[in-house]
């Protein structure tokens, strides 16, 4: 542990042989994985956490049974686990191909202008080359 008592990335987690992942490294594993396949895995959630939603719901709002009532809000409280994880995949998939299209709209203003291997080299804004090379109204 550091300072503040926060555990390094390294320190084992009690399993033999696994270490805890830090935020950096669970964003990277996710974006290994094609935005394609995970908006596929979204869908697929989609209608389960539905059908679990409504499923879970029946038994809340119907049921005099107490033990019905409990199983119900169980079942909702899974059915929207499954829906936050296929909003979060959808949401993560667009933020990547959002990148991916930001990148690519750079490479394009670098190759349509005549700044060189200087542009883009710590300039940012109206001092970049790129920025300057853009036809103004």
């Amino acid at each position: 542990m550091n300072e503040s008592g926060y555990a390094h990335a390294s320190q084992v987690t009690g399993v033999p042989g696994r270490r805890r992942l830090t935020d950096t490294e669970l964003v990277s594993n996710l974006q290994s994985v094609p935005p394609a396949e995970r908006r596929r895995l979204a869908v697929l959630l989609l209608p389960v956490g539905l059908v679990l939603l409504a499923a879970g719901l029946v038994p809340v709002l119907t049921s005099p049974a107490a033990g019905w009532r409990v199983a119900g809000v169980a079942v909702t409280l899974l059915s929207l686990l499954l829906l936050g994880v296929a909003w979060g995949l959808h949401r993560s998939a667009a933020t990547d191909d959002a990148a991916r299209h930001e990148a690519e709209l750079d490479a394009a203003i670098m190759a349509a202008t005549d700044c060189g291997s200087g542009c883009g080299t710590g300039a940012c804004g109206v001092d970049d080359c790129a920025v300057r090379q853009l036809p103004r109204r």
